[in-house]
């Protein structure tokens, strides 16, 4: 169902990812990391400690993770947000997949931080990975210092839109400035591109088309490369 256009998001907790039993099955190559094998041990699938997620480069430009007006303010809104409690391991990343939060102190085989938050596509489907079952902290235990639980719902909001390809959130977006345009007017747009995991892409030439009204208005198709 992924492959051919679906959504998944796995969250963390006593049956999902290692410890649910998942490694070596037809789910695994489709989730964003790479589960350890099922002898590893209960005890060495699952860390009951409590740890603040650290956002990756690739996390900051991610719109999973936009939760403020700008950057800035996303980095501190996700600064003051409640750690979270207990962590399923995982064995990687996935080829192909994005970190965008990792783990302050666990490590990968290689050194590498463990994946916390991860998305990878495979096939037209997109999957997302939180190895935490926690996240309710930033909204409950928000909202009882009074900081509130918009964090928490824009983040949902956020990951529902990414999984569903929310034509807002697409690789290649054309963004017109006005919302009506007189015939024979200028108009203009801006163009933006983008690499799998949201940060800017450069260096790329785009070429569009314009179709103005049917032929008998007058109208005929305008091509050009930017």
């Amino acid at each position: 169902y992924v492959d051919n256009g679906g959504g998944l998001a796995m969250l963390g907790g006593d049956l999902s990812f290692s410890s649910g039993g998942y490694a070596g099955t037809v789910l695994e190559p489709v989730l964003p990391v790479r589960l350890l094998p099922e002898g590893a041990g209960a005890g060495r699938l699952t860390s009951v400690a409590r740890f603040k997620p650290r956002v990756t480069q690739e996390g900051r430009d991610h719109p999973i993770l936009q939760l403020g007006a700008t950057r800035e303010e996303t980095a501190r809104i996700i600064a003051d947000l409640p750690a979270l409690e207990g962590v399923n391991l995982v064995a990687r990343l996935s080829p192909g997949a994005t970190a965008l939060m990792t783990h302050p102190s666990l490590r990968v085989r290689g050194g590498s931080p463990m994946p916390v938050l991860a998305t990878t596509e495979s096939g037209k489907g997109r999957t997302l990975a939180l190895t935490s079952d926690t996240s309710w902290h930033w909204a409950f235990l928000s909202a009882a210092t009074g900081s509130g639980r918009q964090a928490y719902d824009r983040f949902w909001r956020n990951a529902i839109r990414w999984l569903i390809r929310d034509p807002e959130l697409k690789y290649l977006r054309i963004i017109a400035q006005q919302d009506r345009v007189n015939l024979g007017s200028t108009v203009k747009a801006v163009v933006r591109a983008y690499n799998p995991d949201y940060s800017l892409a450069a260096g790329l030439e785009v070429q569009h088309e314009i179709i103005p009204p049917p032929p008998e208005n007058g109208g005929e198709s305008l091509k050009s490369t930017a």
